[in-house]
């Protein structure tokens, strides 16, 4: 999994990738259809593991963990420490982390690797254990490569070899005994090895939770009168044009009523006497438009 961060504050979680090469160029693919900079935040990670944006303005925290709730947690820490205030969760995503397993046999050697991180790797380490199993390390092949959760048996005797995957740890290991002692001529095959390989892991309860919180930080920012929530925003002005960036992400673009006092703009007008109409773009001033 991996995130990558644009200049204008857009960020892309990419997930459930085969590798973090990929996972890296796809999450700035994906940033780059909104942004026109895009950097990678952190390094990516394998799952299975929760991430969270946390997010102040055009500002972010991003956190990890294999706990989606002590990710959100952790990504708000780090929120606040970099922005002080208006800190709100933003996003949640679950990488599965796909584990692999992958079967090498030779003359006289077979291994099963499991639980490795890509399909590269788990042909890689089943080669190298075949390899070390057999004085003709040439004659070792990959015979099964998968990420699928299950049971993986191996039955040998002297130079023969018989393996299977199952549902259950019997049915593997009674299967991989049976194409053993059918290659062996029927004779009995008591040298057995059996693993459990994961696959990928689905994601908790507690990343609904994660995202049932989002929901209500934004129907909370959305609608004050519905809470007490104190909704904070931040106003930007060029002469009487102005944005309102509220803290859930929200813009109100409106013409402030100019104070002839000061001759700067008044957010505010109703407080201070007020003033009526509207300007060429249909916003009212003083108060604005979506």
């Amino acid at each position: 999994m991996a995130v990558a961060y644009g200049d204008n504050g857009y960020a892309f979680i990419e997930s459930n990738a085969n590798s973090s090469e990929e996972a890296t160029a796809k999450a700035l693919e994906g940033c780059g259809k909104s942004s026109t900079r895009c950097n990678l935040l952190g390094k990516p990670v394998a799952g299975p593991v929760a991430l969270v944006i946390a997010r102040a303005g055009d500002g972010v925290g991003v956190s990890a963990n294999r706990d989606p709730l002590v990710a959100a947690e952790l990504a708000m820490k780090e929120c606040k420490a970099r922005f002080k205030r208006g800190c709100r969760l933003e996003h949640v995503a679950w990488d599965e982390g796909d584990r692999w397993y992958a079967i090498s046999t030779g003359n006289g050697g077979a291994y099963i690797e499991y639980g490795d991180e890509s399909d590269t790797a788990a042909k890689s380490g089943a080669l190298q254990g075949c390899r070390k199993r057999t004085d003709k390390a040439e004659t070792c092949e990959i015979r099964a490569v998968s990420s699928k959760s299950g049971w993986i048996a191996m039955a040998e005797q002297e130079t023969q070899y018989g393996w299977a995957v199952g549902s259950t740890k019997d049915e593997a290991l009674a299967a991989a005994r049976r194409e053993c002692a059918r290659a062996g001529g029927g004779k009995p095959c008591d040298d057995t090895t059996v693993v459990f390989n994961p696959g990928n892991t689905a994601a908790p309860d507690s990343v609904a939770a994660v995202q049932a919180r989002i929901a209500r930080q934004d129907e909370a920012a959305s609608v004050p009168g519905k809470t007490d929530a104190v909704v904070r925003y931040a106003d930007t002005c060029h002469n009487a044009n102005c944005v309102r960036k509220y803290e859930n992400g929200k813009t109100i673009r409106y013409t402030a009523c100019l104070n002839p006092a000061t001759s700067l703009p008044m957010n505010d007008p109703v407080r201070l006497g007020g003033c009526g109409g509207s300007d060429s773009r249909g916003n009212l001033f003083g108060m604005g438009g979506l």
